[in-house]
């Protein structure tokens, strides 16, 4: 995928040298012009894709985003406000972000364990998932950051490995993933 920091945008060549991503694409402003960010997962991806945007025009301001599918790919699509402006109602520009590689073709939610949900146990960790990159399954599954309980990681692990992606996407990227009395967050 080329990248938009060869040689012409300074601000890609900036994320792209601090973060550790490669950004690719077009200019972020339809389905088909966007900007496209690899990374080791989606929020970095999606950290690059804000310091990108900050960078290269100068908007800072998040007022809404929603993850829309469009003609089989995935995309967050970004509302920013112009903070600066007076007035109401202030200019508002969308961004598209292809995230398409990060999101599942086919995902199983990871369960709470009743008998941990009982016992009240929660806490955070991450996984790593390595993706067969002409098949997008999952070829292995392991906790970088437990979550304190293994009955918790292995819950996890266990939903995880069933995840498929598409293929010819990233290979290897983080997932976290939080516990909390009302429930899992990934």
């Amino acid at each position: 995928m080329p990248s938009f920091a060869a040689d012409t945008d300074r601000a890609a060549a900036a994320v792209e040298r601090r973060e550790g991503v490669t950004i690719g694409g077009g200019d972020g402003s339809s389905f088909d012009k966007a900007i496209i960010i690899h990374a080791a997962s989606l929020p970095q991806a999606m950290f690059g894709g804000f310091e990108y945007i900050a960078l290269r025009y100068g908007w800072f301001q998040i007022s809404s985003g929603s993850l829309v599918r469009y003609k089989g790919k995935s995309y967050k699509v970004l509302t920013y406000e112009d903070h600066k402006a007076m007035g109401d109602p202030k200019p508002k520009r969308v961004f598209y972000l292809d995230v398409t590689e990060y999101v599942p073709t086919y995902s199983v939610p990871p369960a709470y364990p009743p008998e941990a949900r009982g016992k009240g146990l929660t806490g955070k960790g991450v996984a790593v998932v390595k993706v067969d990159a002409t098949t997008g399954h999952v070829t292995s599954v392991s906790m970088v950051k437990s979550t304190g309980h293994e009955i918790l990681d292995n819950a996890a692990l266990r939903a995880f490995r069933q995840w498929r992606y598409r293929p010819g996407g990233i290979t290897t990227f983080e997932i976290p993933i939080q516990f909390t009395k009302k429930g899992v967050i990934y």
